[in-house]
């Protein structure tokens, strides 16, 4: 049964915090226990790594049964395929789908915007070195009627490297007059998330590598500071 969580819900200025590549029930219950908005699960194959941040299908659905109804449940699906895409989200059932994928076309992704209405579509755009700030808004603009959210991330995801944050922090400025909320994602830390949320101004933010002791492994500690963090400085 798909909940309707809400986590881009108009009027509600609250910053917001992701944790991705969850694997874990015990950080699914540490996480919602500490505040956090959503948890991230990653669908992949392994290729013998352990340990690992990625998922099957099967997991990510068992998972996605332990997330609390205040919590939002996002699965990250490189797939292009319209029906390989349908396919995921009535196996697993998440609140949200972020789509990992540059070459998603228009006409996909209209279809489940306007199928799946219970489910928040996040679509993820990777800044390069070479990019700037029109090159990003290009990618951007022709798919702004069809999510519910961009997401601002570094060239290579979750490689715990950071990107130019002037060029996120004048993208989210005009995505913002069109009243489209935006993810920073991409190397943040409690080191640096203060100054990433100050200049570029994100609805929310979504750590992994910054947050992790390994892969699909969570440091519980260092999410309970960096919640201490933005309480302390009412964010």
């Amino acid at each position: 049964m798909f909940i309707e969580v809400g986590l881009f819900e108009a009027g509600n200025n609250k910053l917001k915090v992701k944790i991705c590549g969850v694997t874990r029930p015990q950080d699914i219950i540490s996480c919602s226990n500490l505040g956090i908005d959503a948890v991230g699960f990653l669908l992949g194959d392994r290729f013998g790594r352990y340990p690992s941040d990625k998922l099957s299908l099967m997991e990510v659905a068992n998972l996605i049964n332990l997330v609390p109804n205040d919590m939002t449940s996002v699965v990250l699906i490189k797939s292009v395929d319209k029906e390989e895409i349908i396919s995921i989200i009535e196996k697993t059932e998440p609140n949200a789908i972020q789509l990992q994928n540059p070459l998603i076309s228009s006409e996909t992704l209209k279809f489940l915007f306007h199928t799946y209405t219970k489910v928040e579509f996040i679509k993820t755009i990777k800044i390069q070195e070479t990019d700037n700030v029109n090159s990003i808004l290009l990618n951007a603009l022709p798919f702004t009627k069809m999510v519910d959210a961009f997401l601002l991330d570094s060239a290579r995801g979750g490689s715990g490297k950071t990107h130019n944050w002037n060029i996120s922090k004048e993208v989210v400025g005009y995505l913002h007059s069109l009243k489209i909320p935006v993810v920073l994602a991409g190397g943040l830390t409690t080191n640096n998330v203060l100054h990433s949320v100050n200049l570029v101004k994100p609805n929310m933010i979504d750590l992994m590598t910054g947050v992790s002791l390994e892969r699909g492994i969570k440091n519980i500690d260092e999410i309970k500071k960096l919640q201490n963090i933005l309480k302390l400085n009412e964010l």
